[in-house]
């Protein structure tokens, strides 16, 4: 192709083609270990024999040398996604607070039964739920009746023992997470009281390092996902289920062919900065350059043309005076 940008692109896309995914375990790391291989005029060619031997035998390997893949070394961090920013590697995942539930523990002891007549009102995210308890309930029955209610009002919470009193604890956790509970009496019942009770969860936090290059990269909790922030790292998300802070080993992300040319192809054709656009911009600009140099020499002309216009006119005149002239001097003569 003689144009400069159709020839940039063909060749980043051979150079994806033709290029391994590094970071996998397995054996197959290019198209051409799975059969397919880039022809001289920028095709692909299969071999049909060897594309069905390691589809048969090792076919999970032949999904991750397409797709977006992540695995983790311990199994408190689980990897969810990333975004077209994270660039492949391996990082470090280091958990600096671990992420909790919103917890409210009601300060009274119920040994036996509840012992009054009591109304809960639990208030979460513009929701509320009103629990009437009965002085004959025991513990266990308190449970029960609370978590039936807030189940039929639709709120994210749960109640359970803790030995002899009650605990209520959010479903999810982070730092979005909270409720508040009041009773409709002080000090007898759950002890809950008038006052009430409230708290707030807290969202997981932490960095990835990548371990070739020792980067520390931030990253943002939200509940008990972390995902980064920054750089490479951006838009690399885990889930953590761990109980303390510290090193939880590492995550490696290996980018397969569907990911790099889906990449590439979203690159090349940004509507901002990709550089088919630029290659158009460049075309316009050239095309608006030459429209003016041609409006520019129109407008030439067309004063050149007025001015001989004018010229023609005042010689005709010129002529038509002279005209006038010659048949007067000729009248003048004839009555001589």
């Amino acid at each position: 192709a003689g144009d400069s940008t159709v020839r940039d692109i063909q060749s980043q896309l051979s150079s994806v083609v033709s290029g391994g995914v590094s970071g996998l375990s397995g054996s197959l790391v290019t198209l051409g270990m799975a059969g397919i291989d880039l022809q001289n005029d920028g095709t692909l060619a299969i071999n049909s024999s060897d594309l069905d031997d390691v589809l048969e035998n090792q076919f999970d390997e032949v999904a991750a040398l397409f797709a977006t893949m992540g695995d983790t070394t311990n199994a408190r961090v689980s990897y969810l996604t990333s975004s077209s920013d994270t660039n492949a590697g391996t990082y470090q995942v280091d958990i600096s607070t671990v992420p909790e539930v919103a917890t409210v523990t009601a300060p009274n002891a119920i040994t036996t039964i509840l012992g009054v007549d009591e109304t809960l009102t639990f208030t979460m995210g513009g929701q509320t739920s009103e629990v009437s308890l009965t002085s004959d309930l025991t513990l266990e029955q308190v449970v029960q009746a609370i978590n039936a209610q807030l189940e039929t009002d639709g709120l994210a919470l749960s109640a359970e023992q803790s030995g002899t009193n009650l605990v209520i604890t959010s479903d999810q956790m982070g730092d979005s997470v909270s409720f508040s509970v009041t009773s409709d009496i002080d000090g007898a019942g759950t002890g809950i009281g008038t006052t009430g009770l409230s708290d707030t969860g807290v969202s997981v936090a932490g960095t990835f390092t990548d371990t070739s290059t020792s980067t520390v990269y931030d990253a943002t909790g939200s509940g008990d996902v972390l995902t980064g922030s920054s750089e490479d790292a951006k838009g690399l998300a885990v889930q953590f289920s761990g109980d303390s802070t510290g090193d939880y080993g590492t995550v490696t992300l290996t980018l397969g062919y569907a990911s790099q040319l889906s990449r590439l192809v979203t690159s090349l054709t940004d509507s901002l900065e990709g550089p088919i656009h630029n290659a158009i911009d460049g075309y316009e600009s050239t095309i608006r350059t030459i429209q003016d140099d041609i409006d520019n020499i129109q407008q030439r002309l067309d004063l050149r043309q007025q001015y001989l216009t004018d010229q023609f006119t005042r010689a005709n005149q010129a002529l038509q005076q002279l005209s006038y002239l010659q048949s007067s001097l000729g009248s003048q003569m004839n009555s001589l």
